[in-house]
């Protein structure tokens, strides 16, 4: 994922070499707003940083709590967008104001790049003038300030050509990044619309893109989330993966294996083997979830 040259190639050596890695642009460029509301420097988290690390061209990550995956997807779709001319990505979700909400933090990470953060080190300014500069490259001026090239609440677009568009479904057109989010909740209340978007808009996506499908569950052993988070995992047993291949995460956010052990059996006695990533190798645990309806395999 490291094969972007749009922006890198006008700058100085010394910014080339950090510039050229996405881990550094991932930790340095970008502004979020965390749940205080109070601004603060994007940087990967623990479950970030291993989804980073371990990433495929077509990702089913199974979430279990809050740990920032969304928002971690949203400032590697800006990364790639601002580093890759032409790349268009779109964004998912079960209604358009959840979709919308992550194209916001696109555009306000976008919108930061050149913030100054109170009593600011010389880092920061280094940052915001670096940030000011990708702004003029990738924005155009209006009344005096730079702003995407195209901003609504649905399409955010650059001038080197590349977009990001937003919705529930998304049909025509090539995307080379999409980001799926909560099909397990679209499989339940609009099964027809979670066939469309299997079959329109991640089929859209070429062998060489990235897919990142992440979702909580729920709908029991049925429905388009669970027949593809099924195939993600039964694809663990591959000793090399395609492209065409989904790569599967569990997302927990336990912090101990003793702790995901801990709950392991349900009252019934039933019991699912699921893949946990953890230590940098996938790991199998058992936890409650059959009675739940999850996608498993008896033991």
């Amino acid at each position: 994922m490291e094969n972007s040259n749009h922006l890198t190639e006008s700058w100085s050596l010394p910014w080339q070499s950090v510039l050229s890695s996405q881990l550094w642009r991932l930790e340095h460029l970008y502004w979020i707003e965390n749940k205080a509301g109070q601004l603060q420097r994007f940087s990967l988290n623990r479950a970030q940083r291993r989804l980073h690390e371990r990433l495929w061209y077509r990702n089913d990550i199974l979430k279990a709590r809050q740990l920032g995956i969304s928002t971690y997807v949203a400032m590697l779709m800006l990364d790639m967008s601002l580093f890759r001319s032409n790349f268009h990505c779109g964004i998912i979700d079960k209604s358009l104001p959840d979709a919308q909400q992550k194209l916001a933090k696109l555009h306000f990470a976008w919108d930061h790049l050149d913030y100054v953060p109170p009593n600011p080190s010389a880092m920061d300014v280094a940052l915001a003038r670096l940030g000011e500069r990708i702004k003029s490259l990738s924005g155009v001026e209006k009344k005096g300030e730079w702003q995407p090239r195209t901003l609504a609440r649905s399409r955010l677009a650059f001038s080197n050509g590349s977009d990001v568009r937003v919705g529930t479904n998304l049909r025509g057109g090539t995307m080379q990044f999409l980001h799926v989010s909560e099909l397990a909740y679209v499989s339940v209340h609009a099964p027809w619309r979670a066939r469309e978007i299997r079959t329109g808009a991640i089929n859209t996506v070429p062998p060489g893109g990235f897919i990142l499908k992440e979702s909580t569950h729920e709908g029991g052993r049925y429905g388009v989330n669970y027949e593809l988070t099924r195939q993600a995992m039964e694809n663990m047993g591959k000793s090399e993966l395609s492209p065409l291949d989904f790569r599967f995460f569990f997302s927990a956010g336990l912090t101990r294996m003793s702790t995901l052990c801990r709950g392991a059996a349900d009252g019934a006695g039933n019991w699912m083997s699921i893949s946990f990533l953890w230590n940098g190798r996938p790991e199998w645990f058992w936890m409650r979830g059959r009675r739940d309806g999850m996608p498993g395999w008896p033991g």
